[in-house]
């Protein structure tokens, strides 16, 4: 080997991240460097210490507030670990975690604003984030999730709640995620609840974003369970569940909203409603369900919006379309018991209304016409509407009655579309029982789990290279001892 090849090979031995440490932090410790033996009393000195590829591991406790240190890499990100889950606690009065780093992961930690002003996280610069399996709660006068100048941003599994502002009779702001210049943002199978602003928004100064998904989602607001701040429990606060704002020019975002539930946006400000559309975006909103809110879907020209696998029930208003709304795609929407009109107007005529196979219970509202099917139902082609469940009954009047739609390839359950002798009317398709799950062929799982190729590259074929226990590679003797000397044991 080549003296360039063997020093090259050394230092990328020296950069993986098998020479990733593991540091322990405790609360109740008495000091000490950070070993399992002798773990960290505080939060801080863990990351302190944590090099790309390290693991900070948490053990239950409260810990003051923590910023990040250092870039980490890709393949060598910095962890922070709560175990068990959701048993270590990042208490603050205010702010308890400030992040301006690349490529770290928080996992299964408790972050907790005390009610004591400003965001509880502020992510500003932090690319690559991940936060999974967190809870953080109990802002004012600020957000509980506040992110700036990210890309690449995955939040999983999460609870972000009791985001609140203002005082009694005085409405204010305070988001659940919210931020400014974010793009390539998941946020996925989490609840954002009890918010005095949006559960989510962007972007409030209207700087530019793109690129996000929200997915299997609960968002929800409504009255207080507890004091929080100057609002006495009891007290109603909450905006709306999706908010957007786009500074005119910037170009078109893209939004994706997949299998959300919304509920509680009422009772607060006029004209609230679940999701509030508008301006310069591109979004589309499919499978979900929204209930017991003034407005479910509340759209602006000249946002570019689609609605497919929708369902709504106890609401005022399931479209409020603003402004000359213009070329909306409303696609196998159901509207259930309890609302007061499908659709109104405000501020001009929408436009090409492209609306089909709606399938409404009571008032439809004013004069519309539609491109589409728009068809009106009893309760007895349901399987529960009463008790929210609008599955359709087998052999029910909107079964195979609908047009084909070739974009909308799954119903509001996820089973695929079309069964039978055609598309069913509204958001559920009728199937005898829900397909057989997949766990995925053994790719993916190889994926997953790392296969042979992935884990350790490719074989040495001893007959077409050396494949022999001496040479260059044997002079990395000291190598084993120098990840012992880095692991925390």
């Amino acid at each position: 080997m080549a003296r360039a090849g063997y020093y090259g090979m050394i230092w990328i031995l020296l950069a993986s991240p098998l020479l990733a440490a593991d540091w322990y932090v405790d609360a109740s410790a008495v000091g000490g460097d950070g070993s399992q033996a002798a773990p960290f009393a505080s939060l801080q000195d863990g990351i302190d210490s944590a090099d790309p590829g390290d693991t900070v591991r948490v053990l239950p406790g409260i810990y003051g507030a923590v910023s990040t240190v250092r870039d980490a890499r890709a393949a060598a990100r910095i962890s922070v670990v709560a175990e068990p889950r959701r048993e270590a606690i990042v208490e603050a009065s205010g702010r308890a975690l400030d992040g301006a780093h690349n490529f770290h992961t928080f996992e299964g930690l408790v972050f907790d604003g005390g009610y004591g002003g400003g965001d509880v996280l502020r992510m500003g610069g932090s690319n690559n984030l991940e936060l999974l399996d967190v809870e953080v709660r109990r802002a004012y006068d600020g957000d509980c999730i506040d992110l700036r100048n990210a890309t690449n941003v995955l939040i999983a599994d999460s609870d972000i709640h009791h985001c609140v502002a203002g005082s009694p009779g005085i409405q204010a702001d305070s988001h659940g995620v919210t931020g400014d210049s974010v793009f390539e943002l998941t946020v996925q199978d989490s609840r954002i609840y009890l918010v005095a602003g949006d559960a989510f928004q962007l972007s409030p100064s209207r700087e530019p974003w793109g690129d996000v998904r929200l997915e299997r989602l609960e968002m929800w607001s409504g009255a207080l369970d507890e004091d929080a701040g100057p609002l006495p429990v009891g007290s109603v606060i909450g905006e709306n569940a999706v908010d957007t704002k786009v500074e005119g020019g910037q170009g078109w975002p893209r939004l994706e909203i997949v299998d959300v539930v919304a509920w509680g946006w009422r009772g607060n400000i006029t004209n609230q409603g679940a999701f509030n559309i508008k301006e310069e975006v591109d979004c589309l909103i499919q499978r979900v369900t929204v209930f017991d809110s003034e407005l479910a879907f509340r759209l602006r020209e000249p946002a570019r919006v689609a609605v497919w696998n929708a369902v709504v029930y106890d609401v005022d208003v399931a479209f409020r379309l603003e402004d000359g709304l213009v070329n909306s795609q409303l696609y196998a929407i159901t509207v259930g018991e309890e609302v007061g009109a499908v659709f109104s107007e405000a501020g001009g005529d929408p436009a090409n209304l492209d609306v089909r196979n709606l399938l409404y219970m009571g008032d439809i509202g004013e004069n519309w016409t539609f491109t589409g099917i728009a068809s009106q139902v009893d309760s007895s082609v349901f399987t529960g509407s009463a008790v929210g469940d609008y599955r359709l009954v087998q052999e029910s009047e909107p079964v195979d009655a609908g047009e084909a739609l070739l974009s909308v390839t799954e119903d509001r359950d996820g089973w695929p579309r079309p069964y039978g002798n055609g598309w069913d009317l509204g958001a559920f398709e009728w199937q005898p029982e829900p397909p057989t799950a997949t766990t995925g062929d053994d790719d993916d799982n190889d994926d997953a789990a790392g296969d042979d190729d992935d884990a350790g590259g490719e074989s040495v074929d001893n007959e077409a290279g050396c494949g022999c226990e001496t040479g260059p590679l044997s002079a990395l003797w000291w190598l084993p001892l120098l990840l012992v000397s880095r692991r925390r044991l």
